[in-house]
């Protein structure tokens, strides 16, 4: 079943790479795509901590973000809703049993910030990529450049991963440590 939600998330991101169209084709580095392909891969591969880095990403940022972005008007495709529901489903299914790894905010958090500096090195600053050239519409005027904006979503990224390991935690009753300190719930 795991190889199978594999496939299909890889199939998901396939197509929604193809509706992008060669101009809009460095979206998909945006940190949620990357979190999914992360986690397919981790799922054909039965490489648990890429499935948990991948769904992490996803509960701590991608599916907010993607809300609020819903929230705030954005229209998104039928592939889009299929590439942030998806992973969550995935995911939560593979991980189910064992909850996540002790301390997987830090790798997320890892590869959160190297998709951040390959967004700012290789895609257009007009697409705006994960936020990385510029406020993202209504905080824009609130940072003085591109450089504090980047600090601003690092850290938030931070808090955003510590914060939905802490959730994920939560929800499974405080059977998985984080930090070697035993939540018990």
């Amino acid at each position: 079943m795991r190889r199978g939600l594999g496939l299909a998330l890889l199939a998901a991101l396939v197509l929604h790479a193809a509706t992008k169209g060669q101009a809009r084709l460095p979206e998909m580095l945006w940190v949620c795509h990357v979190a999914s392909a992360l986690l397919a891969v981790g799922l054909l591969t039965s490489v648990r901590w890429l499935v948990a880095v991948g769904f992490l990403i996803h509960v701590g940022m991608g599916m907010p973000a993607f809300l609020i972005d819903v929230i705030f008007g954005e229209r998104p495709s039928p592939t889009s809703w299929l590439v942030h529901l998806l992973p969550l489903g995935a995911g939560w299914s593979a991980l189910r049993g064992t909850g996540l790894p002790p301390r997987t905010w830090r790798a997320a958090w890892g590869i959160v910030l190297a998709t951040f500096t390959v967004s700012i090195l290789a895609t257009p600053p007009a697409l705006n990529v994960n936020v990385m050239h510029e406020a993202w519409g209504p905080m824009r005027g609130l940072f003085p450049g591109a450089w504090a904006v980047r600090v601003f979503h690092a850290l938030e990224a931070l808090g955003l991963l510590f914060g939905a390991e802490l959730l994920l935690q939560r929800v499974r009753g405080g059977q998985t440590q984080i930090q070697g300190v035993r939540n018990s719930s």
